[in-house]
């Protein structure tokens, strides 16, 4: 009876939802039609009609926001036909759109050796970090619903550099270690990793080189880890995993913003182009910190997203090195506490890097102390190096 109660209330709730989405878009949908005459032919404007609808959308985010609320209310986990799931709190995205097959992992293994290959003839330290990622959040069984293979090529990719005796850091399995909960590794609401997570691993990747003989400047390092000397501006944190389903499908996120009480001094330069002197918030953040917008989305806060090189230069440095970092967007929040104890921290993105030697230009041009490798997801082992 409790059972046929809640189905009737579920449905009626799911009629009341649809009903609001219909009225408040009649003119939406009016609107879309009447663009057609921006179109040549039907064809391109069908093909079109998605986005242009999407774009007039009236109250769009509230009725997602009742969407997700109705999915909290009949406790369903799995949604958008088997692409997302809700456990433990945390909103997983399927991988199965990535294609990873032998093949495939063949060629990611050769690559990584290759950057190794080319950084020992350069007489340069290689070290490759695994930061935590979508699969360390599930259950096998979780993974195996959600057709997940990224750990797959990243199980692969260490055997193969342990194999070959190369600098290997687990971020994952180190702070797990630690007991540290999956709660401070991993966002609740994005793909990406706390900024726990990429505090510890700045740190965990100064300690690795300097066993393997890349020393820092002790003061130095204490200084810029210890979160006393920085303020700290905690703010809701709305990530990419629940704009499908609303902000209360889950508990939402806390983004910490970092910026040094103590004394800074940088440059950003974009290609040879010098676009920025300043603090460290002036230079290294991007101004979110002063915006009022709850929907921000706090990454790329640090760093130059959708650029494939760009290199921050200390200028309050004396002692520091070089350094060549290969990652994606998982390390934006790594790579900016690097700026704080490195002469000059170069970063390659090879998601947008369009020229097929670029890797080995940038080798040419600088004298590097030490190449970093990150890879939150396998598409960055898809860019052109």
């Amino acid at each position: 009876m409790i059972l046929r109660i809640n189905n009737y209330i579920t449905a009626i709730l799911f009629v009341i939802i649809l009903l609001v989405f219909f009225f408040s878009n009649l003119n939406t949908l009016k609107k879309t039609i009447n663009e057609y005459n921006e179109y040549r032919n039907i064809s391109l404007y069908l093909k079109s009609f998605d986005g242009i609808y999407k774009k007039n959308m009236n109250h769009r985010e509230k009725i997602i926001d009742l969407y997700g609320i109705l999915l909290k209310i009949i406790n369903k986990k799995i949604v958008l036909n088997f692409e997302m799931i809700k456990t433990d709190g945390f909103v997983v995205f399927s991988e199965k759109n990535i294609k990873i097959d032998n093949e495939s992992i063949s060629k990611i293994n050769n690559k990584l050796l290759t950057i190794s290959n080319i950084a020992q003839e350069h007489k340069i330290p290689f070290i490759y970090i695994q930061p935590p990622y979508a699969y360390n959040k599930v259950t096998p069984e979780v993974a195996a619903l959600l057709k997940m293979k990224e750990h797959i090529v990243f199980n692969s990719i260490q055997k193969i550099l342990l194999k070959n005796n190369i600098n290997y850091v687990d971020i994952y399995n180190i702070l797990k270690n630690k007991n540290i909960s999956k709660e401070q590794i991993f966002y609740k609401t994005d793909g990406h990793n706390s900024t726990y997570t990429e505090w510890e691993t700045a740190k965990l990747i100064i300690d690795y080189m300097e066993d393997i003989g890349i020393r820092y400047d002790y003061d130095d390092v204490s200084k810029v880890f210890n979160k006393n000397n920085y303020q700290i501006i905690p703010r809701d944190f709305y990530g990419n995993a629940i704009r499908a389903v609303g902000d209360y499908y889950t508990k939402r996120d806390v983004y910490e913003i970092f910026i040094p009480n103590y004394y800074t001094k940088l440059e950003l330069y974009v290609g040879d182009k010098k676009m920025r002197e300043g603090t460290f918030k002036e230079v290294v953040m991007n101004g979110y910190e002063t915006m009022n917008n709850k929907r921000l989305y706090y990454i790329t806060n640090y760093g130059q997203y959708s650029e494939s090189v760009y290199t921050y230069k200390n200028l309050n440095i004396n002692n520091g090195h070089n350094i060549l970092y290969i990652c994606d967007s998982f390390s934006l929040r790594t790579i900016a506490m690097l700026t704080l104890l490195n002469k000059n921290v170069t970063v390659f993105d090879p998601r947008f890097n369009k020229i097929d030697d670029l890797f080995v230009k940038i080798l040419a041009k600088n004298k590097y102390d030490a190449i970093l490798f990150s890879a939150g997801t396998v598409r960055i082992m898809y860019g052109k190096f």
